[in-house]
């Protein structure tokens, strides 16, 4: 493996590849092959969620600027990278899938950052326990308080967290059909613990949500 080369030339090596894509703070997004399916984090962090079908793995680490998200697409892995949520506003590089083959081709030098960054999280994937296998509302509420963590702003006396995301990407992470978590989350919103609103809950009881889940 080569040399891997400085953080601050990647940005201009990618660039001719890739399309920008900025990100909002709680924001989340479903990695597919639409979407981010290989990309530079240029600037902000990020939490990606990753599991391992085979292992019945599930976890998730925080991503900083100046590394890779979707090396699994990039080197056909056997895991998967579901969903990023943006800890704070992301500037991100997104090659589409029709210019991967080219830039893999034009600017082979990267191979070796890349390698190393996808290297990281077989790590910590590797590291995590099997997932425990739990009922589909404390899967909801897990995932929101997954999504959430970082995110918490006080009001007053009071600790919210906002999230940006669809409740699609909360099925994603549940492992549930949209329907089900669209009505688990209207069940809490009417109980007071969220307030939900097209791609956006706002959750104002994360104690209550934390029993739900079961941690």
């Amino acid at each position: 493996m080569e040399k891997q080369i400085e953080k601050n030339k990647i940005f201009s090596l990618m660039e001719p590849f890739s399309e920008k894509v900025i990100l909002e703070k709680g924001q989340s997004v479903a990695r597919d092959g639409k979407f981010l399916p290989f990309s530079y984090l240029a600037s902000g962090r990020v939490r990606v969620f990753m599991e391992s079908d085979d292992e019945e793995k599930r976890t998730y680490m925080e991503v900083e600027a100046g590394e890779f998200l979707g090396e699994t697409t990039y080197y056909d892995c056997d895991f998967h990278q579901t969903v990023i949520v943006a800890l704070e506003e992301c500037h991100i590089l997104s090659v589409p899938l029709e210019n991967l083959k080219t830039l893999k081709s034009k600017i082979p030098e990267i191979d070796p950052n890349v390698y190393n960054s996808l290297g990281n999280k077989v790590k910590y994937l590797a590291q995590a326990e099997k997932e425990e296998r739990v009922g589909v509302i404390k899967r909801i509420a897990r995932a929101m308080l997954q999504i959430s963590k970082g995110l918490e702003t006080r009001y007053g006396d009071e600790v919210w967290a906002v999230l940006k995301c669809p409740r699609e990407d909360i099925a994603i992470l549940a492992k549930t059909s949209v329907t089900t978590a669209t009505n688990e989350i209207k069940v809490m919103q009417i109980d007071g613990i969220l307030y939900s609103k097209f791609k956006r809950i706002e959750i104002k009881d994360i104690d209550a949500l934390k029993k739900i889940a079961g941690v």
